[in-house]
This record gives C-alpha cells, sequence and structure tokens, in this order.
C-alpha cells in the first residue's frame, strides 16, 4: 500500500520513496536485491499523484553494487510503473534517484 507521510513523500515500498515538489518528483531508490535474479525491469506502484507524464521522463545516473560495485549505470521510469536499468552487469543492488515530471 502506497503511505503519504507528508504533502511531498510518498513511501512505495521498502526500497523506493518519492519526493514531489510541484510537477517535479524525485524517485530514490535504496535497491539491495531490488534487482533479484538479474531481472534489469521493475513494477513500482506509483500512486496517480505522482505518475510521470512522458514515457521515459527521467534518466539518472547511479551506483549499482554486488558484482559491478560502484559501477556508473543509467535508469528510466515509465508511465506504467516500469523502471529499467540500463548496462546493468549482473548488478544486484542500485543506489540512485530519477528525475521526472508528472503532468
Amino acid at each position: 500500500m502506497n503511505e503519504v507521510t507528508s504533502e511531498n513523500t510518498y513511501i512505495i515500498n521498502q526500497y523506493a520513496t518519492a519526493y514531489k515538489f510541484g510537477k517535479l518528483v524525485i524517485l530514490v531508490i535504496n535497491g539491495d536485491n531490488f534487482w533479484q535474479n538479474s531481472v534489469y525491469q521493475v513494477y513500482i506502484n506509483l500512486p496517480s499523484e505522482i505518475k510521470p507524464n512522458a514515457t521515459y521522463p527521467g534518466i539518472l545516473a547511479g551506483n549499482a553494487g554486488a558484482a559491478t560495485l560502484n559501477t556508473s549505470v543509467a535508469m528510466q521510469v515509465r508511465t506504467d510503473g516500469t523502471v529499467t536499468m540500463f548496462n546493468p552487469s549482473a548488478v544486484t543492488a542500485f543506489y540512485g534517484s530519477i528525475i521526472y515530471f508528472t503532468e
């Protein structure tokens, strides 16, 4: 269940929290074992208030853990809540944030 802890903070799950400032959203991921079994797409149930307004609205560069510790990767979030990691190479953890805009 999505919990709104304040006017601009959304706890998505144990790995993801979003902060909204006007139309700007920062989705923060602290993803130990978030990318299980080398699956590089995950679905995050985004509340309607923070769904992105484009299919590929945001890209981030962050640090991947485990097999590729401190390797730079890129991620995108889609309107359906799918987050895709690019060039992961056996990543099992990710720490970073995606910045995007809502409607």
